[in-house]
């Protein structure tokens, strides 16, 4: 059973009563969670915040201005979601739009609680994203609202799981002897692998995914993954619309360093934007002793060892072309051509931004298309080869950053970010093939 994580805890507790339904003690309620936690004598490990009447637009308030770890809600509600003050009295929040919310806020909520009736419907739907998300079942009466939320609190303040204040949640109302409400609340356990705790192995290999877009063919592995860092919310199709990449660099490390431990060994899975999947191998550089394989999601799905200690015996290798540009500077671009031949888009990329580039070091297969690199020790010759093209042209140059443009699979980009990660001031573009002419690059990750 899992627990929630140890700091200082943030409760937003969202209540409303529209005028035209039933009276209910909402602020009574309120009241007994703070007793329940002082009760056990935890209150200060605590932050509460207090929406009272509240209307649509501050669900998404609260969520994303206070940031809550627990999210109560106390009113009424419907089997289509919660109830809240509207312009006309009331209004009745879509689930399925309030889901979107709490997805997106998915990575500090820990837990949600809609003490109202008929919202099972609605926690399920949350359950989607958030670990916990306690709904009642069918109508509850008030007085076993507020029983369950004493037990709850008191239970999970006195350190026990959120399984087992459940459970305690539910036995204070049978205790108070409204036992038709004992069997309301539901307890919808949402998908482990949102957890933030780092699985155990059991002997097995664990399989760790990071997703920045969605495809209809990722989702079976998607489901396996024991942890999953979605990112895919942060875009819309090849183009970052919120945060930046700065945040999800931020995202992504802190993913990596909590999930990964030496003693284990891990399958990853990595849709990821080819600028965030070269962050990824810079975390995962060589000093990562972990047994770590990859899938390769281009062509047929192969699982790669990030470390392969067989010689490849592949000859489809590099050239070399150095091509000059219509700028002066001293900077230099890497524009290397796995699955698809991009020479041209950076070319015109570079002279139409008037970047400080003079030259492009391009490197291409003897056989460019999307199945080029078919196994693990392919890949990293390629990757070596190119650390070594991309030494002597930079090294000693005077070279004051490095532009790396890519069209490769992931676990080539990997496996290059592993071996070039003490190179300073290395800036990669994500690609957009949607773009016209000189727009299909996008400055994004920096090293």
């Amino acid at each position: 059973m899992d627990t929630l994580t140890t700091e200082k805890k943030r409760i937003l507790f969202i209540a409303a009563n529209p005028e035209g339904t039933k009276v209910l003690d909402l602020k009574g309620e309120f009241q007994e969670i703070i007793d329940a936690l002082e009760r056990s004598k935890s209150i200060e490990k605590f932050e509460i915040e207090i929406i009272d009447e509240a209307q649509p637009e501050d669900f998404q308030t609260g969520l994303v201005v206070f940031k809550p770890n627990i999210v109560h809600f106390a009113g009424h509600g419907e089997k289509k979601g919660p109830i809240v003050i509207g312009e006309n009295s009331l209004h009745i929040i879509d689930r399925k739009v309030l889901s979107e919310l709490f997805a997106l806020c998915s990575e500090h909520i820990e837990c949600a609680i809609f003490n109202a009736c008929d919202s099972s419907p609605t926690a399920e739907i949350i359950g989607k994203y958030i670990n916990y998300v306690i709904g009642m079942n069918e109508t509850i009466k008030d007085k076993s609202a507020i029983s369950f939320s004493s037990g709850f609190y008191e239970a999970l303040g006195a350190g026990y799981t959120v399984q087992e204040a459940y459970k305690l949640g539910k036995v204070a109302i049978g205790m108070k002897g409204q036992n038709k409400g004992y069997k309301t609340p539901r307890l919808i356990e949402g998908k482990k692998k949102f957890l933030k705790t780092p699985p155990r192995s059991n002997g097995k290999p664990i399989m760790l995914a990071i997703s920045s877009h969605i495809h209809y063919s990722h989702k079976e592995m998607i489901e396996k993954a024991d942890r999953l860092l979605p990112l895919y919310q942060y875009f819309n199709d090849r183009k970052l619309q919120k945060g930046s990449w700065e945040d999800l660099k931020f995202k992504i490390k802190q993913f990596l360093s909590r999930m990964i431990k030496l003693e284990n060994e891990y399958h990853l899975f990595l849709p990821l934007h080819s600028s965030l999947a070269f962050f990824t191998g810079s975390v995962l550089n060589f000093k990562c002793s972990a047994k770590i394989s990859v899938f390769q999601t281009t062509g047929e799905l192969n699982l790669l060892p990030l470390h392969p200690k067989e010689d490849s015996k592949n000859t489809n290798t590099w050239n070399t072309d150095k091509i000059k540009t219509l700028q002066n500077g001293n900077d230099l671009a890497i524009a290397l051509s796995i699955n698809n031949p991009i020479i041209n888009d950076v070319k015109d990329y570079i002279d139409d931004r008037q970047l400080s580039i003079p030259h492009i070091i391009h490197l291409f297969l003897d056989k460019i298309s999307q199945d080029a690199i078919q196994d693990a020790a392919h890949s990293f010759k390629l990757a070596t080869i190119a650390k070594n093209i991309i030494d002597e042209n930079y090294k000693g140059k005077g070279i004051e950053r490095l532009h790396l443009f890519l069209a490769a699979p992931n676990i080539f980009t990997l496996m290059l970010a592993q071996q070039i990660w003490t190179i300073p001031n290395v800036l990669v573009y994500e690609h957009d093939p949607k773009a016209k002419d000189a727009n299909k690059y996008i400055p994004a990750v920096t090293i």
